[in-house]
């Protein structure tokens, strides 16, 4: 997923419309509450970061809180979910992704190491929990035991476009971020980082999603006569892969929104109800235990 904006964080209840980030009004807002609430050196806290050396990649960090915070993330996404830092591995992948794609020597070198923020970190502890028990050790009781974990490496870079989010290089078993969480951003925000893992996890079952919701007819066609569920967002509309990885995402982020839909949309509408693509999913995650009545999401 790279391109796009974060247009799926809901804070709104169930059945009504999704409410757009908009990232520098929460940034603002944020920074003015903190500033009311601990004083401008706070403040200047939050803006002034150095960058530290944890295991392969470097942090960006403003007090020995942050630094700590960090260095159990990373250790907790190692020995928890068998997932590492390693930006340089990721920058290799996505290089070599690009030019296979065509792209210009430019745009490949402007594809480069950058450090983590906190809340880069936050994002993927929040994000990675959702899969755990097909990650790390727990892999070895679940359904998936004996084959290779999809995702194994994560890594911050830089793009050549001016906002993308993330991308999942298969081939390679990492995931790249491209766009910083905000550090002044009082939660994390793990719809990305579901979305791309989802891509990790689920890629081998976009046939089965494809088949079994009806939506899509081969390879990326589709139904218009408004006889099957839509996907539940523009950017799932624009193939079976991101459908089925925005479905992912809100399944585990907001699965009443996933089920209910968008309040006065219609069934073939993007951004119906998805009850369908609901229920395939929770039987696919109770899968990884072997449960078939209980779904791992909220």
């Amino acid at each position: 997923m790279h391109g796009r904006s974060r247009l799926l964080r809901l804070t709104a209840p169930s059945g009504a419309s999704p409410a757009p980030r908009d990232e520098p009004a929460r940034h603002a807002a944020a920074l003015l509450a903190l500033q009311r609430s601990a004083g401008n050196r706070a403040v200047a806290g939050v803006l002034v970061r150095k960058p530290i050396l944890i295991g392969k990649d470097r942090v960006e960090v403003a007090s020995e809180t942050e630094e700590e915070d960090a260095r159990r993330i990373v250790k907790l996404l190692a020995d928890t979910y068998g997932v590492t830092l390693d930006s340089a591995k990721a920058r290799d992948a996505v290089r070599k992704d690009k030019k296979e794609r065509g792209r210009s020597e430019d745009q490949i070198k402007a594809i480069d190491v950058v450090p983590w923020t906190v809340m880069d970190l936050k994002d993927l502890e929040a994000g990675l929990k959702y899969f755990a028990p097909i990650l790390g050790k727990a892999r070895a009781t679940s359904k998936r035991a004996g084959t290779p974990q999809e995702l194994t490496q994560v890594g911050r870079l830089s793009h050549y476009e001016v906002d993308p989010e993330a991308q999942y290089v298969k081939e390679a078993g990492v995931v790249a971020v491209f766009h910083a969480h905000s550090a002044a951003m009082p939660d994390p925000d793990e719809l990305v980082a579901v979305h791309e893992i989802a891509h990790a996890v689920f890629g081998d079952l976009v046939e089965d999603f494809r088949r079994k919701i009806g939506y899509w007819t081969y390879p990326t066609d589709k139904r218009h006569d408004g006889t099957v569920e839509a996907p539940p967002t523009k950017y799932g509309a624009t193939s079976p892969d991101e459908d089925l990885a925005d479905s992912v995402a809100l399944y585990f982020t907001a699965p009443d929104f996933l089920k209910s839909g968008q309040k006065g949309k219609k069934r073939g509408e993007i951004g119906n109800a998805c009850r369908k693509r609901y229920e395939w999913i929770k039987k696919e995650v109770a899968s990884w235990q072997g449960k078939t009545k209980k779904a791992g999401a909220k």
